[in-house]
């Protein structure tokens, strides 16, 4: 059904007319036309069929598709779960187009193999409110499991989804290994819309991350709500990007990385090619570690376009970065001189304070402003003939800027 909409299509296949279907064909623990889903598609390779699977828990059950626009669509994602093989990819498109998933939860709780919650090569998989979960279990080696793979130029969209990656294995060569809930094959496109994705890592490796793969693998996202965190990778980011002449987008996510001791990035640009965001909110943590919004190598591009950043060692840029950027937040015991890092990477055109109770609260006002932080200044209102200002106490501050 891709080929109908486009590459880059946003369809909501939450609910789909009975009339684009030439065969129905049903699945149930209790009844229906077959026990598995997998005896179903195998017994019918054939276009345009719609699978219904009912309420029920599939264990050890696959979904690799047989023919080109098959839909298998569960009756509801809460209750009809399919329990993925330790060792066996559970769902599969392969080469074919127009295959769509909807209203499953599919998850594969601990892998002890190179496998994958969903996987494809060159054709499309369009899914629609599902579950999806990996969790690693023993694999050590440099190529990690993951939740979706596309190994060819592939495409897949999750919408309305929840993906679920845990990777707790402390890998063989951490020099080189990398933990990704996606990867991406060469001419690949993955795309999340209206979503959430939650990836919890710990153990050595190189790095995690929601997307890795191929430099010609293309990654997008739209509304989704983001949240990464492994104490003990090298590099902890949100996106990793290594294209070379793809324009990778992100707009209006809630992107949070929290890293310690190592280096945490919001967003990496490792290529030459160019990313765009959007009306994000990126929010990036590394105790004892650094902290970047940004990292951008020699020849790669970032445009960065009214994005909410917190991130105290601000961007990291060797390439090109353009941003019209609004950075802010709250700052608790602020006293007279203190600095603010801003995070912006740059020196701010402006910057507002307010104090959290206006009420109580002493003169607040900004003195210098520099590439890393601004002062705060703080003073006591003396009322009298004229009015005065005495040392101010300390404050708890709200504070935007911006470039």
């Amino acid at each position: 059904m891709v080929e109908r909409f486009g590459r880059h299509a946003n369809v909501n296949f939450q609910y789909i007319p009975p009339e684009t279907f030439e065969k129905t064909v049903t699945i149930s623990p209790v009844g229906g036309n077959y026990k598995t889903i997998q005896a179903a598609l195998d017994a019918n390779p054939t276009e345009f069929t719609l699978f219904q699977v009912y309420p029920g828990v599939y264990d050890k059950d696959t979904v690799h598709f047989t023919a080109n626009n098959q839909s298998v669509i569960g009756l509801d994602n809460s209750t009809t779960q399919i329990l993925g093989s330790v060792t066996t990819n559970v769902v599969d498109f392969g080469a074919y187009t127009g295959c769509v998933m909807n209203r499953l939860t599919v998850r594969i709780t601990g892998a002890t193999s190179i496998v994958h919650t969903v996987t494809g090569t060159t054709g499309s998989l369009i899914i629609n409110d599902c579950t999806l979960e990996m969790t690693n279990a023993s694999v050590v080696g440099d190529t990690q499991p993951s939740v979706i793979n596309i190994a060819g130029a592939g495409t897949c969209t999750v919408e309305f989804g929840f993906i679920n990656y845990t990777n707790t294995v402390a890998v063989t060569n951490p020099l080189v290994a990398v933990k990704s809930a996606i990867r991406l094959g060469t001419g690949s496109f993955v795309n999340l819309r209206r979503g959430r994705a939650v990836i919890n890592c710990s153990g050595v490796s190189l790095g995690t991350t929601l997307a890795y793969g191929a430099t010609t693998g293309e990654f997008s996202a739209n509304r989704t709500t983001i949240d990464i965190t492994d104490p003990d990778s090298t590099y902890v980011v949100g996106f990793y990007i290594v294209g070379s002449s793809i324009a990778d987008e992100f707009i209006n996510c809630d992107i949070h990385v929290t890293g310690a001791g190592k280096t945490a990035i919001g967003v990496w640009n490792n290529g030459t090619g160019s990313i765009r965001l959007h009306g994000n909110t990126i929010h990036v943590v590394a105790a004892g570690g650094t902290a970047n919004s940004f990292m951008i190598v020699a020849g790669a591009t970032i445009v960065s376009m009214f994005n909410d950043i917190i991130a105290a060692a601000g961007v990291s840029n060797a390439g090109t970065y353009t941003t019209n950027m609004i950075m802010g937040g709250a700052a608790a015991a602020v006293a007279d001189g203190d600095p603010i890092v801003h995070g912006l990477g740059t020196t701010p055109t402006w910057v507002n304070v307010t104090p959290s109770d206006a009420t109580t609260a002493d003169h607040i006002s900004v003195n210098t402003i520099g590439a890393l932080h601004f002062h705060v200044a703080i003073k006591k209102v003396v009322h009298g003939e004229p009015i005065t200002y005495a040392a101010g106490t300390t404050q708890t501050i709200y504070w935007t800027c911006g470039v």
